[in-house]
């Protein structure tokens, strides 16, 4: 019996060596290959007035795993989710963009069977 797992993928912006660039972050370790290319950090402050976030997990570059996957990249991303039997599934993603109310921008949802 298959069952379909579901992620959220967002924009963040993160503090690297001084330079601010946004990345894809996804909600939680995934199951299948994308776990390969997902690494658990420890969210820094971008202003001395944010109060402590813990972790976040980021997707990392299939092509250079010491980087991580910036949104400019985000075709490489997709790709490599539809080479690999995820789905990025349009209507949720359009549908909860209407009503999101969280501090990350969402990107889009995906699906996965295991």
């Amino acid at each position: 019996m298959t069952t379909e797992v579901m992620y959220d993928l967002n924009i963040e912006i993160i503090n690297e060596k001084n330079n601010y660039i946004k990345i894809i972050t996804i909600n939680e370790q995934p199951e299948g290959i994308l776990n390969e290319l997902v690494k658990r950090i420890k969210s820094e402050k971008l202003s001395p007035f944010e109060e402590d976030k813990g972790c976040k997990y980021v997707i990392l570059n299939p092509y250079n795993k010491n980087q991580y996957l910036e949104i400019k990249d985000v075709i490489v991303l997709m790709n490599y989710l539809q080479r690999n039997s995820y789905i990025i599934n349009i209507e949720l993603t359009d549908m909860m963009k209407k009503v999101n109310k969280s501090n990350k921008e969402l990107l889009f949802y995906i699906s996965y069977y295991v």
